[in-house]
């Protein structure tokens, strides 16, 4: 995740990443392994990971404390290649998608 960083602040200064991946929300974070025989040798690795409105840190530090939680305003779709198993993943490919589905912008090694 933290290789399309530089790419996703240089196109959407106003969005950020989110800084973890959380598996107990299914629905906003996902990441599965691909290939002929994914479960024995994986060739490919794809996340999908929310992106939030960056906000001022006195703003992010009020929600923090009162508990609220931001809300995604897109998601990201990153895409690598696999190395020694899927211990190391190469970013090959990020789209941005609007919460509806539609594909805002796109990025290929």
């Amino acid at each position: 995740m933290h290789q399309a960083l530089i790419y996703l602040e240089k196109q959407f200064p106003g969005l950020e990443l989110s800084p973890v991946y959380d598996a107990n929300r299914p629905d906003e974070y996902s990441y599965q392994e691909e290939g002929l025989f994914s479960r024995f040798f994986p060739t490919a690795a794809v996340a999908e990971v929310p992106l939030f409105e960056k906000l001022r840190e006195e703003e992010e530090a009020r929600l923090g404390a009162a508990g609220i939680r931001k809300k995604p305003v897109a998601k990201a779709v990153l895409k690598g290649s696999c190395k020694v198993g899927c211990a190391a993943v190469e970013l090959t490919e990020i789209k941005v998608l609007k919460l509806n589905g539609d594909v805002v912008w796109e990025w290929k090694k």
